[in-house]
């Protein structure tokens, strides 16, 4: 789930391509917070920066400030494979001094693999750099390729160092030594592409400009916008707003598009075939911002259709942000069902400066930060409360959230809630029930494409096989309600003019469309 961009320009005039990437990774740092990287090159040489935790504090200003260049790539890490960074090590750490490049520093705990992830070739003098947003699912088969070619030493812990390690390989070694020149690069990447599966999103950064490329199921998003003076590359449009760009759509599935320094058109290769699509549907559910149009109108159309499956009247909480849409559609229906009983409140305000609790890979971590993410907002709801008191026997709090994964969130959350109620409105108090509803279907099976949620034994829906009321039980709820795996799919094939087969729903159903090793973990490189 890793939030990937990159720039090139279409002149050989050099700007401040280092403090657009920082400008644009602070804009998509909600897909990632345990490190934060840049590269950039001025056509001659490549210069990457690294820190710990979100982008503001990992790339120094000052840094960005200074470098100025024609082309540059940046990642905000989720780690999928590899050790992360927790919240213990990224603050104890000393800020990294912003005058010295990473190539300079010595090893720091966790932050290799911190992308993007650099080598050159000393053959042929080219250095190379890349990120990468997935997770490839063939990586044994992978290290005896390169094992077998000599390629056994590895700097990091990520299937990121292979596909950069077969470029390199191949860019060294051309296949029937067809590639040459301009060529060579874009061949290297179709024969990697041939080699690798998987979901990847990939940006790869030389002296000559940006490659990107994307796996043939599209698993992952990567789009393309075109401003007057660069081309640019992002997980998600949020990645430009308020710059003077043109969205020009999607790097398609099996696609490799060459944006080289200086030139004003895109060249376009297919890297790879084009396979069954499979889009993974939680991105549209959870992963993307809400502030991307067709992402914002299919969670209001989740909520409606909640509301169609399990209408209450009562009122309306979103877990913000990522259910405050699905709740906006809930109560839309409601309080046309419902009118005088129908009401919207944000009794949960989250704290703009707590990051997403999911993202972070220690178990411990997660909850701690829940605790701290929330302020409680029910004093303000004194006169609905005492109102829906008098005209029903039960006064219904109907939280919208977007997934139940591992439960931490909600289990959290319920017992905040029920303890603040107890103490507010302890005469009313028994007539108070809980219902959480997910705009989503029961989370049953581990992703191997990208999302670290490799352990099934987390999974809560997992845990219970799917049985609604031991879920319910263990949450804490009163009433808990899911979205259907059909309305789920419908709606989101709808708004992108897809079919509801052309969505990886993995995580939902065990039907992955790429072939998995079941034995494969999160830490299954690590030496």
């Amino acid at each position: 789930m890793c939030g990937i961009g990159g720039e090139v320009l279409k002149n050989k005039q050099k700007k401040l391509i280092a403090l657009r990437a920082r400008n644009a990774g602070i804009a998509i740092n909600y897909r990632g917070n345990e490190s934060a990287g840049i590269t950039i090159t001025d056509g001659i040489n490549l210069r990457t920066q690294k820190g710990y935790g979100e982008f503001i504090e990992a790339i120094p200003l000052t840094w960005a400030e200074l470098k100025k260049g024609l082309a540059a790539i940046f990642q905000n890490r989720y780690s999928t494979t590899g050790s992360g960074v927790n919240q213990t090590e990224r603050t104890r750490q000393k800020p990294i001094n912003p005058l010295i490049e990473f190539e300079d520093m010595e090893d720091l705990p966790g932050l290799a693999n911190c992308q993007p992830f650099y080598l050159d070739s000393e053959k042929l003098r080219i250095n190379i750099a890349l990120v990468q947003n997935g997770n490839l699912t063939n990586l044994s088969e992978i290290k005896t390729f390169l094992d077998k070619h000599g390629i056994n030493e590895f700097l990091t812990e990520t299937d990121t160092e292979l596909i950069v390690r077969l470029i390199v390989y191949f860019l060294e070694n051309p296949p029937h030594n067809k590639a040459k020149g301009k060529h060579r690069i874009v061949t290297a990447i179709k024969t990697t592409m041939q080699k690798i599966k998987g979901a990847y999103s990939c940006l790869l950064l030389t002296n000559e400009g940006i490659f990107a490329f994307r796996d043939p199921h599209g698993i992952r998003p990567l789009k393309i916008a075109e401003t007057p003076d660069s081309f640019i590359f992002a997980s998600e449009p949020v990645a430009w707003h308020g710059r003077e760009a043109t969205y020009l759509g999607n790097v398609s599935p099996g696609q490799i598009i060459e944006a080289r320094i200086g030139s004003k058109t895109l060249k376009t290769h297919q890297g790879v075939k084009k396979s069954k699509r499979a889009f993974c549907i939680f991105e549209d559910i959870y992963l993307q911002a809400g502030y991307n149009e067709k992402v914002a109108v299919i969670r209001k159309k989740f909520g409606e259709r909640l509301f169609d499956l399990h209408a209450k009247p009562g009122i309306v909480i979103p877990i913000m942000n990522s259910g405050e849409i699905a709740a906006l559609g809930y109560h839309s229906s409601q309080s046309l069902k419902f009118p005088g009983k129908s009401f919207y409140w944000p009794a949960l305000y989250k704290n703009p400066h707590v990051g997403r609790t999911f993202l972070e890979p220690d178990e411990e971590d997660r909850i701690k930060k829940n605790k701290k993410k929330y302020f409680t907002l029910f004093k303000a709801l004194k006169k609905e409360l005492y109102f829906l008191a008098k005209m029903q026997k039960e006064i219904w709090l109907i939280f919208i959230d977007d997934s139940l994964v591992r439960s931490n969130v909600s289990r959290t959350l319920i017992k905040i809630v029920r303890q603040c109620l107890k103490e507010l409105y302890p005469d009313i108090y028994a007539k108070i029930k809980i219902a959480w509803l997910l705009s989503s279907p029961p989370y049953t099976h581990p992703c191997f494409y990208g999302v670290d949620t490799y352990n099934v034994n987390d999974l809560i829906a997992a845990k219970f096989d799917s049985n609604i009321k031991k879920i319910r039980q263990s949450i804490n709820a009163s009433y808990l309600g899911y979205l259907p795996i059909e309305d789920t799919l419908t709606i989101a094939a709808e708004v992108h003019g897809l079919k509801s087969i052309d969505f990886c729903c993995a995580c939902f159903t065990g039907k992955y469309p790429v072939k998995i090793d079941p034995q494969q973990t999160k830490m299954c490189l690590v030496i």
